[in-house]
């Protein structure tokens, strides 16, 4: 009985599909291109964002780096600065 029924639901199947037109199909496969439009017009929207973010995200961390270099400048600076003084006073 389960092979019948298999065999059933498969030529069911097959009548189903001889019998949509091919204007059916060329109606799925516009409404499959124009998605995959969408899809990629969306990927190239969001592209542009990300990548101009990526950017900021560089420009900060150099910023941020450099600010770590200028504290630890002025630090050593300031040291030296105390040193040579510490130095010239009499003790």
């Amino acid at each position: 009985m389960g092979a019948t029924r298999s065999t059933n639901t498969a030529h069911g199947i097959s009548h189903l599909l001889t019998r949509l037109s091919i204007s059916h199909w060329s109606s799925v496969d516009f409404h499959f291109q124009a998605a995959k439009k969408r899809l990629l017009k969306l990927r190239a929207d969001t592209k542009k964002p990300i990548e101009s973010a990526k950017r900021e995200v560089a420009k900060a961390i150099e910023a941020a780096k450099a600010a770590a270099r200028f504290g630890k400048q002025a630090a050593k600076e300031m040291a030296a600065a105390k040193n040579a003084k510490a130095a010239g006073s009499p003790a």
